[in-house]
């Protein structure tokens, strides 16, 4: 603010998870394709939920994981992404970036040198 304070000397990138594209559908489905199920599979990788491939392709292994983070977040486990699980995902990834955050991890690193 007016060009005074300090200056940030330590460059640290936001992690991949925090650039997800926000998710525009209120539900997603097995045989939908586009940004949208990119998102939904690059949300689930960064949450380590399944063994998702990022094709932009809602396929048997995307089902699969979002049937898993259902059935592990108490949604009912139908496959398909809807307003709730989405909500819910977005949620724990939001909650996965501010617990870890390299940011805050740098400052505390370099203050402690």
């Amino acid at each position: 603010i007016n060009h005074k304070g300090l200056t940030p000397d330590i460059k640290v990138d936001y992690p991949a998870a925090a650039k997800i594209t926000l998710i525009n559908a209120t539900q997603l489905k097995p045989g939908d394709k586009g940004s949208d199920v990119k998102s939904l599979q690059q949300m689930l990788t960064a949450l380590k939920v399944g063994s998702v491939t990022v094709n932009s392709q809602y396929d048997d292994a995307t089902q699969a994981a979002v049937k898993t983070f259902q059935q592990a977040n108490k949604l009912d486990a139908t496959g398909t992404a809807d307003q709730d699980t989405l909500a819910t995902l977005a949620q724990k990834l939001s909650a996965q970036l501010t617990k870890d955050d390299p940011m805050m991890k740098a400052a505390v690193d370099a203050v402690a040198k």
